[in-house]
């Protein structure tokens, strides 16, 4: 039996939200993947609803809550990885049909746990996104797409692209059906009888693809691995519409996407799950579009977030946001106000139930301590059988690890992210290549740094040990432009026996360009590549002049240089140089004024208002140098390399004449750079 632990929650955000939830937890499955729950349709109104959960053990379960206890509808046995899950039904009735994928078949049960579809797609991918729509089922592979109707295959497309998310949505003009495809590569297509009829190119990689259906109308949302959301118009425009959420607070990637009235308002609410916890509900106007989504609830659960769905659950009548999470935690967000506080101890005074609960909580703790007193009791046991002479042997436990690297063009560095199930130990960095590591506001955990080792292709290793009870460390890393190689993380977490996984990254040699679409045809055999940046110019060609002769291909290559693109690129760097500089004198000012003790009222009173002003602004200079380490002197480096490749070019050697620009670059000015790069503009 389980019980539920109710925990009023107060948002992290410093302004009031105008909607107040309260978390229930209700239960842990295994390891999710993303759409891996969905809530059953009511068959009246404010009704309590039964949720259906899938996990990576391949178990499918459907419960429901009756008097804050879980009531287990039916379980299926392990299996294969369920990697989604569906509702469907044929036109006309509830949506109340389980559809589950794992591996490359398709299993559909009752709302009672009775099979009544076991489907081969023979498909030669395991299945990752899948949708379900009447008798249309629509499955993805990492690269291949399938269309079946009633079971048969009546299409697929082999995409070049990994595929993320698909849904599928008839035209309302014309009744079509058509499906839709997020792919990696910044690319929603648009698929009519497995055909592609249009290729949409957005920002940023897509990660979700959501239906918001409100007064009759539907619109297509979709998440991005830099945490906006954005819009589609697939019937009038036939491409990307315009940002919807953007992402002022530098959150993480969007994982899931629901819709509903959880206020009661005409328009339906839009509400996010984030890849580091986050969840928010938006006030929204789809149809307006100077309209901007208004934040009325967030929290942070600290967990991935796989899946969001809403409806009433715990108590009939209240509406809830139902929440998955990596781990597997399910706990809800309910509108109902809990307010009998339990025990009035103020150490657990934020612990909220109702008044049902309170026997249940004694015997709650009375389980606890024996589950306990037996972990104990076993653990002793297996260490024993560890230390014997016999052959028995230690198994190491399956460690699953959830990793993303995403590059964020807003700072130019990559956000690594690491989730275990269980607590993290430690995890160390090893790279062959040069990197920098950047602070993370959301990082606890304590680094340092041995001495690298350039001889042996050893530029970095760091250890990151874990405070307590963390699963999820995000880390900021900074490559240089032509250095490319391998980044090494070994992540070990507090298991026993002790065990460490390791996972790699490639930091390529243009880490800090990504794929565009639209591209003019050459002819068979050649490649044209156009670049303002002289530098990005000789990063291709010495990478696909070593990658030639590592093969043994014979190739010609041929540069044309502008002069007139070495002034355009010092016009960018200008202003962030210019700020740069400035900031950095700030910040040398105030360690200055601090040395000579100026800290009392009558001494900063005679100070000039300049430095008054420094004095004034102190933390927020200091706060964005910390948050921009070494950033001038990454400044500094483009600009040295644009300078040798730009002579490079010209057969002309340009090392000698480093010191001089770096003398001019410490009393920068923009005409003294730009004659120092071309002396025939000096007249």
């Amino acid at each position: 039996m389980h019980n539920i632990n109710i925990t009023t929650f107060q948002s992290s955000s410093k302004k009031k939200m105008e909607l107040e939830l309260s978390r229930v937890d209700y239960t842990i499955v295994g390891i999710t993947s993303q759409s891996c729950m969905k809530l059953l349709p009511n068959t009246k109104p404010n009704e309590q609803q039964k949720v259906a959960v899938a996990d990576t053990d391949g178990i499918l379960q459907v419960f429901s809550v009756k008097k804050e206890d879980i009531q287990l509808h039916f379980k299926t046995l392990p299996g294969p990885k369920i990697t989604s899950l569906q509702l469907g039904g044929e036109t006309g009735t509830p949506c109340d049909k389980i559809f589950i994928s794992s591996e490359n078949e398709v299993r559909g049960y009752t709302k009672k746990g009775k099979l009544f579809l076991s489907f081969d797609s023979n498909m030669t991918e395991p299945i990752t996104s899948m949708f379900v729509l009447s008798n249309d089922l629509f499955l993805c592979g990492k690269h291949i797409y399938n269309h079946y109707k009633d079971c048969k295959d009546i299409g697929s497309y082999l995409c070049g692209d990994c595929i993320v998310d698909v849904v599928a949505l008839p035209m309302e003009r014309s009744h079509r059906l058509i499906a839709l495809i997020a792919c990696e590569g910044r690319m929603i297509r648009a698929l009519e009888h497995a055909r592609v009829t249009m290729s949409m190119e957005i920002e940023s990689s897509p990660t979700v693809l959501h239906i918001y259906e409100n007064n009759g109308n539907k619109h297509v949302l979709f998440g991005t691995v830099d945490g906006r959301v954005g819009i589609l118009d697939v019937e009038r425009k036939q491409s990307f519409s315009r940002w919807f959420l953007h992402n002022d607070r530098f959150s993480s990637s969007i994982s899931c996407i629901e819709s509903y009235n959880m206020m009661e308002n005409e328009n339906k609410n839009l509400i996010i799950g984030r890849q580091d916890g986050s969840i928010e509900v938006y006030v929204v106007n789809i149809e307006n579009d100077m309209d901007i989504p208004k934040l009325v609830y967030f929290m942070n659960c600290n967990e991935s977030v796989t899946a969001l769905q809403c409806g009433v659950v715990g108590n009939q009548g209240y509406d809830e946001i139902l929440v998955a999470t990596y781990t597997g935690r399910i706990f809800g967000l309910t509108t109902q106000a809990l307010e009998k506080n339990v025990g009035g101890d103020s150490v657990v005074g934020n612990y909220i139930f109702s008044a049902d609960t309170n026997q249940k909580v004694a015997r709650l703790r009375t389980e606890i301590e024996e589950l306990q007193l037996k972990v104990v009791k076993e653990r002793e046991r297996y260490q024993a059988s560890t230390q014997t002479f016999l052959d028995e042997m230690s198994a190491i436990p399956l460690l699953s690890i959830k990793d993303s690297m995403v590059l964020s063009k807003d700072d130019a560095s990559y956000i690594l992210t690491l989730e275990v199930p269980t607590a993290i130990d430690n995890v160390l960095l090893q790279s062959d290549v040069p990197i920098n590591l950047l602070d993370v506001e959301k990082n606890s955990a304590v680094v340092s740094f041995s001495e690298p080792d350039p001889q042996n292709k050893n530029y970095l290793l760091a250890t990151y040990r874990c405070q307590i009870n963390t699963n999820r460390l995000e880390l900021k890393i900074r490559t240089i432009e032509g250095q490319y190689g391998i980044l090494q993380a070994y992540v070990t977490p507090i298991i026993q026996p002790k065990c460490c996984q390791v996972r790699q990254y490639e930091i390529r040699p243009l880490s800090m360009h990504y794929r565009i679409h639209n591209f003019e045809e050459n002819r068979k055999g050649e490649s044209e590549f156009k670049s303002d940046n002289v530098t990005t110019i000789s990063v291709l060609r010495e990478y696909l002049t070593k990658e030639a002769t590592k093969k043994k291909i014979k190739i010609d290559i041929s540069v044309s240089v502008n002069d007139e693109s070495v002034p355009h690129i010092l016009k960018l760097i200008d202003p962030k140089l210019r700020s740069h500089s400035k900031l950095v004198d700030d910040i040398s000012l105030l360690d200055a004024l601090h040395e000579l003790g100026v800290n009392d009222e009558e001494t900063l009173n005679s100070l000039s208002p300049k430095y008054r002003n420094l004095l004034e602004n102190e933390k927020e200079l200091r706060a964005y140098y910390s948050g921009q380490p070494a950033y001038l002197d990454r400044l500094y480096g483009i600009i040295t390399d644009l300078y040798i490749d730009y002579n490079k070019f010209k057969s002309v050697s340009a090392k000698s004449k480093i010191p001089k620009l770096l003398a001019i670059l410490d009393n920068y000015n923009y005409e003294d750079l730009l004659y120092f790069f071309r002396p025939e503009l000096n007249i």
